[in-house]
């Protein structure tokens, strides 16, 4: 299920910061199968929640409660990291090409450096350079392990030129020029993530990156996040050639995709 390597470039963790800690537990751990590993980084941090699937060696990502005056008004939501070999460097990049340093590069321990970004349609996201952890393993889409990151952005345009230049990577179009446009995102040949224009659909909220889980069955786990306290924004619904997903928010309000991709995604 795993490989020891992951390349530039490429999303490398999903990091929840919740207000509510045991509701998230109690929704997620049941919902997608999640064994918890809780590190306690002290009074001013707190409980640090590593997330792992049964089965798969290494975590892919983990949650947390906001504590404190900086997270004041922060709602839950789940933060995208996106693996780069300088986060300095990438940090001013950003600046550089209109994005926004939301949270300067800093030490995480032994383990790498980080910063938070936004990109210019108001999306943020994280940069990860790693020292002594490198993010998630590659994991093959099992039920609960993440599989795809998308942005949904206020101005493609923008937000295209911003990614491309910022990491290199290419982007291609399908349905260039109609409501139905998609844009995906590669790194030298892998394909990364995707973006769509965000329209009245959205009713007024804010661009972001939506972290997309793979489930067995998605009629089932919309069933389960419902009974778990969780609210149905977006009810199954079928995107051909790739799977059936729906968009659920967990009972602090943070929001995911929950998708069965289709045997022909799998072969592709």
């Amino acid at each position: 299920m795993t490989a020891t390597s992951r390349s530039l470039h490429t999303f490398c963790w999903s990091e929840l910061a919740t207000t509510d800690a045991a509701a998230a537990r109690a929704f997620y751990l049941p919902l997608l199968g999640w064994e918890p590993e809780d590190q306690d980084l002290g009074p001013e941090m707190g409980v640090y929640t590593k997330l792992k699937v049964a089965g798969a060696e290494g975590e892919f990502g983990a949650m947390y409660q906001m504590n404190g005056p900086m997270f004041e008004g922060v709602p839950s939501h789940w933060l995208a990291y996106i693996l780069v070999e300088d986060v300095a460097a990438t940090a001013e990049k950003a600046k550089s090409l209109g994005g926004e340093i939301v949270v300067p590069p800093m030490d995480v321990q032994d383990h790498g450096r980080m910063a938070v970004l936004k990109e210019p349609s108001g999306a943020t996201f994280a940069v990860w350079q790693a020292l002594s952890h490198v993010g998630a393993p590659v994991m093959a889409p099992t039920h609960g392990v993440p599989c795809w990151y998308e942005l949904a952005s206020a101005d493609v345009g923008k937000s295209g030129a911003f990614l491309t230049a910022l990491f290199g990577w290419t982007q291609k179009s399908k349905n260039a020029g109609t409501d139905a446009a998609y844009h995906e995102f590669f790194a030298d040949e892998e394909c990364v993530g995707g973006m769509l224009q965000m329209d009245e659909r959205w009713q007024g909220a804010p661009a972001h990156y939506m972290t997309y889980f793979t489930v067995d069955d998605c009629d089932a786990s919309v069933a389960q996040a419902t009974a778990l306290g969780g609210a149905v924004h977006v009810p199954p619904s079928d995107i051909p050639t790739v799977g059936r997903f729906s968009i659920v928010a967990d009972p602090t309000g943070a929001m995911c995709a929950l998708i069965k991709l289709s045997m022909e995604c799998h072969e592709d």
